[in-house]
């Protein structure tokens, strides 16, 4: 229900643009285009078959909490993780927060 009253008011807004929404697992509005989040989307397939598969967050890293492990991943897993979701289809992708420099 969420999701198609903001898909809606992102239309009434008349922008013209496409609009997308992340990680919605289920009950995506037909005027929106779903995307991936995480660190892996190669599998990731959107919700309708003329809609192009998008990966708006690619995590290359996350944040460390208080008391919690460093998390750390290698440049190279990042450049093969963007490789495979070419590679099986990928039409947009988009570093998110890039961290671990």
């Amino acid at each position: 229900a969420y999701s198609h009253w903001a898909a809606q008011m992102a239309e009434n807004t008349k922008a013209g643009v496409p609009w997308i929404m992340c990680k919605q697992d289920y009950d995506v509005p037909d005027n929106v285009i779903d995307t991936c989040n995480g660190f892996y989307c190669e599998g990731f397939v959107p919700k309708g078959k003329d809609k192009p598969k998008m990966w708006t967050e690619m995590w290359s890293g996350w944040y460390t909490q208080w008391g919690g492990p460093y998390v750390y991943r290698p440049a190279e897993d990042d450049a093969f993780a963007v490789a495979r979701f070419f590679q099986n289809g990928g039409a947009f992708m988009n570093y998110y927060m890039v961290i671990n420099l």
